[in-house]
Protein backbone atom coordinates (compact mmCIF):
# COMPACT_ATOMS: atom_id res chain seq x y z
CA UNK A 1 0.00 0.00 0.00
CA UNK A 2 1.46 3.39 -0.96
CA UNK A 3 1.23 6.52 1.18
CA UNK A 4 -1.84 7.90 -0.62
CA UNK A 5 -3.66 4.59 -0.20
CA UNK A 6 -2.73 4.68 3.47
CA UNK A 7 -4.12 8.20 3.74
CA UNK A 8 -7.33 7.11 2.05
CA UNK A 9 -7.65 4.14 4.39
CA UNK A 10 -7.00 6.29 7.45
CA UNK A 11 -8.69 9.58 6.57
CA UNK A 12 -11.19 8.63 3.90
CA UNK A 13 -11.64 10.27 0.53
CA UNK A 14 -12.99 13.65 1.68
CA UNK A 15 -10.36 14.30 4.36
CA UNK A 16 -7.56 13.15 2.05
CA UNK A 17 -8.81 15.51 -0.63
CA UNK A 18 -9.08 18.36 1.90
CA UNK A 19 -5.52 17.72 3.07
CA UNK A 20 -4.11 17.73 -0.47
CA UNK A 21 -6.05 20.89 -1.33
CA UNK A 22 -4.63 22.50 1.82
CA UNK A 23 -1.07 21.42 0.98
CA UNK A 24 -1.09 22.63 -2.64
CA UNK A 25 -0.72 26.42 -2.16
CA UNK A 26 1.85 25.89 0.60
CA UNK A 27 3.86 23.57 -1.61
CA UNK A 28 3.78 26.07 -4.46
CA UNK A 29 4.85 28.92 -2.17
CA UNK A 30 7.63 26.89 -0.55
CA UNK A 31 8.89 25.74 -3.95
CA UNK A 32 9.16 29.36 -5.12
CA UNK A 33 10.92 30.37 -1.90
CA UNK A 34 13.34 27.47 -2.19
CA UNK A 35 14.29 28.35 -5.77
CA UNK A 36 14.60 32.06 -4.91
CA UNK A 37 16.81 31.26 -1.92
CA UNK A 38 19.03 29.07 -4.08
CA UNK A 39 19.32 31.84 -6.68
CA UNK A 40 20.24 34.28 -3.89
CA UNK A 41 22.71 31.73 -2.50
CA UNK A 42 20.95 31.82 0.87
CA UNK A 43 21.79 28.22 1.72
CA UNK A 44 20.33 28.29 5.22
CA UNK A 45 16.92 29.50 4.10
CA UNK A 46 16.99 27.14 1.12
CA UNK A 47 17.65 24.26 3.51
CA UNK A 48 14.76 25.42 5.70
CA UNK A 49 12.35 25.48 2.76
CA UNK A 50 13.61 22.09 1.53
CA UNK A 51 12.88 20.67 4.97
CA UNK A 52 9.38 22.15 4.96
CA UNK A 53 8.66 20.70 1.52
CA UNK A 54 9.86 17.28 2.63
CA UNK A 55 7.62 17.46 5.69
CA UNK A 56 4.48 18.34 3.78
CA UNK A 57 4.97 16.71 0.40
CA UNK A 58 6.82 13.57 1.37
CA UNK A 59 3.66 11.53 0.93
CA UNK A 60 3.54 11.98 -2.82
CA UNK A 61 7.03 13.10 -3.76
CA UNK A 62 9.33 11.19 -6.10
CA UNK A 63 12.50 9.64 -4.74
CA UNK A 64 14.51 11.89 -7.07
CA UNK A 65 12.96 15.02 -5.56
CA UNK A 66 13.45 13.70 -2.03
CA UNK A 67 17.14 13.15 -2.82
CA UNK A 68 17.47 16.66 -4.27
CA UNK A 69 15.74 18.24 -1.26
CA UNK A 70 18.03 16.33 1.09
CA UNK A 71 21.01 17.70 -0.84
CA UNK A 72 19.68 21.22 -0.28
CA UNK A 73 19.26 20.46 3.42
CA UNK A 74 22.94 19.44 3.57
CA UNK A 75 23.88 22.87 2.18
CA UNK A 76 26.69 21.64 -0.09
CA UNK A 77 27.34 25.01 -1.73
CA UNK A 78 29.46 23.63 -4.55
CA UNK A 79 26.63 21.37 -5.65
CA UNK A 80 23.82 23.85 -4.98
CA UNK A 81 25.48 26.57 -7.07
CA UNK A 82 25.40 24.43 -10.19
CA UNK A 83 22.86 25.59 -12.76
CA UNK A 84 22.18 21.99 -13.77
CA UNK A 85 21.19 21.10 -10.21
CA UNK A 86 18.93 24.13 -9.87
CA UNK A 87 17.26 23.43 -13.22
CA UNK A 88 16.75 19.79 -12.28
CA UNK A 89 15.26 20.81 -8.94
CA UNK A 90 12.93 23.29 -10.66
CA UNK A 91 11.69 20.52 -12.99
CA UNK A 92 11.24 18.11 -10.10
CA UNK A 93 9.24 20.67 -8.11
CA UNK A 94 7.04 21.39 -11.14
CA UNK A 95 6.49 17.66 -11.63
CA UNK A 96 5.63 17.33 -7.96
CA UNK A 97 2.96 20.03 -8.25
CA UNK A 98 1.61 18.26 -11.33
CA UNK A 99 1.56 14.97 -9.41
CA UNK A 100 -0.50 16.66 -6.70
CA UNK A 101 -2.95 17.91 -9.33
CA UNK A 102 -3.16 14.38 -10.75
CA UNK A 103 -3.85 12.91 -7.31
CA UNK A 104 -6.61 15.44 -6.72
CA UNK A 105 -8.16 14.61 -10.10
CA UNK A 106 -8.02 10.88 -9.27
CA UNK A 107 -9.70 11.49 -5.92
CA UNK A 108 -12.55 13.34 -7.61
CA UNK A 109 -13.14 10.27 -9.80
CA UNK A 110 -13.47 7.90 -6.82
Amino acid sequence: MNDIQSMLATLGKNKTEELLIFIKPHLTERSHKLLNNLAAQDWSQAAHEAHRILASAGLFTSEALIDSLKQVEQQNETHLKQDAFQQQLRRQLQENCQQLDNLLAQLKEL
